[in-house]
Parts: structure tokens; sequence; C-alpha cells
């Protein structure tokens, strides 16, 4: 994380904090993927309209950002599960665990021993 991401936002206005503004906080600082993702949609988004974006220019990025955004929730879902899972191996938790040992030797039984 770098300085600027660090500080503390500044307030640009005097309006509290929403349920919804806050959930949309905690997803974002659980999911750090999807937090970039967005942050560069937003900023890129702002600096092309002021670059002159058309309407259809501004929807075809949209719609493809849209595209990248579902694949990045995509991804940081499976680093979590994964992280979740290697969380529960490590705790014992799984059903991963080796309970003892195995009575075959892989030998199929004869008639005489059964």
């Amino acid at each position: 994380m770098n300085n600027q991401d660090a500080r503390a936002p500044q307030a640009t206005h005097n309006l509290p904090v929403t349920d919804s503004e806050s959930k949309l906080l905690e997803l974002l600082r659980t999911n750090p993927l999807l937090a970039r993702q967005i942050s560069s949609l937003v900023g890129r988004f702002g600096e092309e309209v002021a670059g002159g974006l058309d309407a259809n220019q501004a929807e075809e990025m949209a719609i493809e950002e849209v595209g990248q955004l579902g694949k990045t929730i995509i991804q940081q879902w499976a680093e979590n599960t994964h992280q979740e899972e290697v969380a529960k191996v490590k705790l014992g938790d799984s059903l991963l665990t080796n309970n003892g040992k195995k009575n075959s030797d892989g030998t199929p039984a004869s008639d005489k021993s059964r």
C-alpha cells in the first residue's frame, strides 16, 4: 500500500455514512482486487469523459469495463475461497486429514484367509 492509499480520505461534505456505504467499504476492504478495479474504472472513465468521450464511446467503454469487473469478482472470490480452505486445512477442520493407517496392503484376499 502506498502512502496515498494509507492516508484518510478528506471529507468533501458533512453527510453521515449510510449503512450501504459502510457495507460497500467493508466489501472493498476484503476484496482488494475489486477495489483497485473499481477505482481504476471510475478514474479512467472520468478522464475519458473530460477528454471528449461521446455517448456511444462511453457506453462501449462501460460495457467492456463491466465485463472486466465480472472477471475480477470471480478471481477475487476464487482467491478468497482458496485462502479460507487453506486456513481450514491448517486448523484441521477439513476432511483432508489422515485418519490412520490403511488396513490393507492392496493384495486381494485368498480363499484360505477368508
